[in-house]
């Protein structure tokens, strides 16, 4: 199945991580453009600064992270007229019950804890693409 989805921005402060998902992505040979930012506060000056028509079409964000934290950088996209519609998946790896419920209450769309190998990466990746990538409409 072709994917809907056009462009992704992962939001990470982990270069290793950020690396398991870019290569688990392309070793599902996904073809969506993939932007990247380090922490919240540099992905709402890219969601800001983007055209409407190079937003992504999904937003995949750790939420420990300096500077500005995956819940603060979600918060301020809720808020935005232009951003609120993109959906947020928390990919992290902190399964605590009360950041999960956080996350929840502040309009993510989804949790996911982080892999702690490459197989492992790829098959959550293949799980998103499933998902995320193939079989969900998302506003254009």
């Amino acid at each position: 199945m072709k994917s809907n989805v056009e462009r992704l921005l992962l939001v990470d402060d982990n270069k290793a991580d950020r690396e398991s998902v870019r290569r688990a992505l392309r070793s599902l040979q996904v073809s969506s453009i993939l932007d990247v930012a380090e922490d919240g506060a540099q992905a709402l000056e890219h969601l800001l600064k983007s055209p409407t028509s190079e937003l992504p079409d999904v937003i995949i964000m750790d939420v420990n992270m300096p500077i500005m934290t995956g819940d603060e950088a979600l918060t301020k996209i809720r808020q935005s007229e232009r951003l609120r519609h993109i959906p947020v998946v928390f990919l992290t790896a902190n399964d605590k019950q009360s950041q999960v419920m956080s996350g929840y209450k502040n309009g993510i769309n989804a949790y996911l804890i982080k892999p702690a190998n490459a197989s492992g990466y790829r098959d959550l990746m293949a799980r998103v693409q499933e998902f995320w990538l193939e079989a969900v409409v998302l506003p254009r």
